[in-house]
């Protein structure tokens, strides 16, 4: 586990499994911002099969960590295709710097990258 999934969910061990699940996809780069999240990832299954995964997986070890319980994620979500090389980048610098054009003072603690 890495220190930006320590800060994350404060040293648990469900996330780290969550987020590096090669089964279903290669995790590339993440951003939570304070109403939605980015993530950037390498398909190894179907795109609704993943989001199940995460968004299931994740809504039940946030809801514990608040002490809640119930629906934490909308229904939907926006997918986009990576169409070449300069997407790529664009897709990943737009994720890393996400929180910092939204002007987040603890935006350091909100990003994960592959090439960081």
């Amino acid at each position: 586990m890495n220190k930006f999934h320590s800060k994350l969910i404060g040293g648990g061990t469900s996330v780290p499994h969550l987020l590096e699940d090669e089964t279903f996809y290669n995790l590339i780069a993440f951003c939570i911002m304070p109403n939605h999240i980015h993530i950037l990832f390498k398909q190894n299954e179907n795109i609704s099969n993943i989001m199940q995964k995460l968004k299931g997986g994740s809504s039940l070890i946030i809801n514990r960590l608040l002490n809640k319980s119930g629906k934490f994620w909308e229904n939907n979500y926006y997918d986009k295709a990576i169409r070449d090389e300069k997407h790529f980048i664009t897709t990943y610098e737009y994720i890393k710097n996400n929180p910092i054009k939204a002007g987040l003072n603890d935006y350091e603690n909100r990003f994960y990258g592959i090439y960081e």
